[in-house]
């Protein structure tokens, strides 16, 4: 949990479905922890750094996704979102979501909401350290509706809670904090908070969020 939270966010998901089942763990999860600390031991040489790629720059900027039903239990949709600075990841969570979405948006807008939830602490802590965020910081989403809602929020008839979100992230919008842009999916690293991937996705999208090959600074030993 430690690691999954404080430095390694490429086993936030697994870390996070594995909790789910503290009370009553079963073999299969015994068998899932455990693959989770040999994937942890065979990937010893990477570390989260930031500033290996200048592309950004100082810019806050993050990702957003969700898998909309993946629970086969319940069909509860997992929320996942990043913010890099520097090139990586310095906030990020994968978190199961608390009601059944109806839909993909649903689904995606939960996790949008979520994640500005989070810049507006990260506005403020940046404040208290006068290091004031260049706005409005960009939130890539691979869902078109999404980004097209946060920009007028046509949901009159939604239910509630998906009109709350909307006008929620709107209202950031609106304010200048945060622009919803939207990317493809397999360009979206927060894919890597929401679902497992293959090998191959999952190494492209953990070098995204900062988790590269640890190299020996110049006179270090």
């Amino acid at each position: 949990m430690y690691a999954a939270l404080g430095t390694r966010p490429d086993i936030a998901f697994a870390v996070n479905r594995l909790s789910q089942y503290q009370s009553n763990p079963s073999t299969t999860h015994l068998a899932a922890a455990h693959r989770v600390l040999r994937y942890l031991r065979g990937t010893s040489h990477l570390r989260l750094c930031l500033g290996h790629d200048d592309q950004y720059e100082d810019d806050l900027v993050s990702f957003t996704d969700a898998d909309f039903a993946g629970d086969k239990d319940n069909s509860v949709s997992t929320s996942g979102w990043a913010y890099l600075l520097g090139r990586g990841a310095v906030s990020w969570s994968s978190r199961k979501q608390r009601s059944v979405a109806g839909d993909t948006f649903g689904a995606e807008y939960f996790a949008a909401n979520e994640a500005v939830k989070q810049l507006k602490w990260l506005e403020i802590f940046a404040e208290q350290i006068e290091h004031p965020l260049n706005k409005p910081v960009s939130l890539h989403c691979d869902n078109k509706s999404a980004v097209d809602a946060s920009r007028a929020p046509n949901v009159k008839h939604r239910t509630k809670h998906v009109r709350v979100h909307a006008h929620s992230v709107h209202e950031s919008f609106v304010n200048g904090l945060v622009e919803l842009v939207r990317i493809p999916g397999v360009d979206n690293p927060a894919d890597v908070l929401t679902k497992p991937l293959p090998a191959e996705a999952h190494a492209r999208h953990i070098a995204t969020l900062g988790l590269v090959p640890y190299r020996l600074a110049k006179g270090e030993c």
